[in-house]
């Protein structure tokens, strides 16, 4: 057989999970710099790139992405449930379930009938 199976390179997945965990902390060190720097536009390019590196890294695993989502909304709403400081003083776990929440419904077009 000329060209391997895809995916069926052990050395390889195990160097690309390697890179990924590597680049998960160096996406977190971006996010703390972009922070202490107070600048907006750099920390939602870093916070952006450490999500997907999140989801690269779940894949990886054999993690469904839906199943990664799932885990984060129950997550969020035992947490909110729990009195987690984040959602007692701000909402901000319900904000983020009723965002993720939101982005699971089809988006509506804003061209009603009648």
């Amino acid at each position: 057989m000329d060209d391997p199976v895809p995916g069926l390179d052990i050395t390889e997945s195990l160097q690309v999970l390697d890179w990924l965990k590597a680049e998960l902390v160096a996406a977190a060190g971006a996010v703390l710099r972009a922070g202490v720097a107070r600048e907006p536009a750099r920390l939602l390019e870093t916070l952006a790139a450490l999500q997907i590196t999140v989801y690269a890294l779940a894949r990886r695993w054999g993690i469904p992405l839906e199943r990664l989502d799932a885990e984060v909304a129950r997550r969020l709403a035992a947490e909110a449930l729990s009195g987690h400081y984040l959602e007692d003083r701000f909402g901000d776990l319900s904000a983020i379930r009723q965002h993720l929440e939101r982005r699971g419904r089809p988006q509506e077009t804003g061209q009603g009938s009648g």
